[in-house]
């Protein structure tokens, strides 16, 4: 006994009848393929266009540190000598508090001392054209063993 093996990729669109009962007519859109795993692959679908062209530039002023807590130095990390920068990608909302941070880099025992301090921070948050924004910035904060 031989069995086929699975068809690997799109095939041209069958156009059906409107007599076939049950069955839509067929669209433009390509028929979907089928990876090898047997999961048919997510439809994506094209961004639309603006109707009209999007301004750019403008004053922009970005946000700027008004008031700060100096991160607290883990004692695990003292413990092992570890110091140095630990850079986090941060988004500071239109009230000047940051929402959400993602470390970018540094040492792995610094990252929630260097999240904790940042969450404290205070910023006057970023303008465009007068009005506050978000805006994200990246900050290092420095851990230096004394």
């Amino acid at each position: 006994m031989r069995l086929a093996a699975p068809k690997v990729g799109g095939s041209t669109p069958k156009l059906l009848s409107a007599e076939e009962p049950g069955i839509a007519l067929s669209t433009n859109e390509p028929a979907p393929s089928t990876s090898l795993n047997g999961i048919a692959p997510s439809s994506s679908k094209q961004p639309i266009a603006p109707a009209e062209p999007l301004p750019v530039g403008g004053d922009v002023r970005p946000a700027k540190l008004v008031g700060s807590v100096a991160p607290v130095y883990p004692q695990l990390a003292k413990s092992q000598h570890v110091s140095g920068d630990v850079k986090v990608d941060a988004l500071i909302d239109t009230t000047g508090k940051v929402t959400t941070m993602k470390v970018v880099s540094g040492p792995t025992l610094l990252h929630q001392a260097a999240m904790d301090a940042l969450r404290q921070g205070r910023y006057q948050p970023a303008t465009l054209d007068g009005k506050p924004v978000p805006m994200h910035l990246t900050v290092t904060l420095q851990f230096r063993l004394q």
